[in-house]
């Protein structure tokens, strides 16, 4: 449980830096902005990072409670379970990673975030 609570901080702490790092790019866009959108923004960021989090580690929350229960004497299981979980956030970050390279990619060519719009352009080819 410890190991699932440190991974999905590590994938918060990943989403906080992904929306300074995207602020600090296109800072030019952000001038007439007022604070309290700038801070209503980082709070449904901050929202909506919870529910991807949630979204993405609900299967091994639920594996792990699984094997915690019925596999509490057997270390190999635990051992799968763990490597399990290694592999799966290890494909997850790498996945939002590419998420977030692609988006900055997106945001600078059209001036909007990932929406439909970057599958009508991948179905051209």
């Amino acid at each position: 449980m410890k190991q699932w609570l440190k991974l999905s901080l590590i994938l918060f702490i990943t989403f906080f830096i992904s929306r300074i790092v995207f602020l600090l790019t296109y800072s030019s866009n952000i001038k007439n902005i007022p604070i309290n959108e700038f801070i209503y923004s980082f709070l449904y960021g901050f929202r909506f990072d919870l529910s991807v989090i949630g979204y993405f580690s609900l299967p091994v929350l639920i594996l792990t409670i699984v094997v915690s229960i019925f596999g509490k004497t057997n270390t190999k299981i635990n051992l799968i379970n763990q490597k399990f979980i290694q592999y799966y956030f290890t494909i997850i970050s790498i996945f939002i990673a590419n998420s977030i390279i692609i988006d900055l990619g997106f945001y600078y060519e059209f001036k909007s975030r990932i929406n439909y719009l970057a599958f009508d352009y991948l179905d051209e080819f």
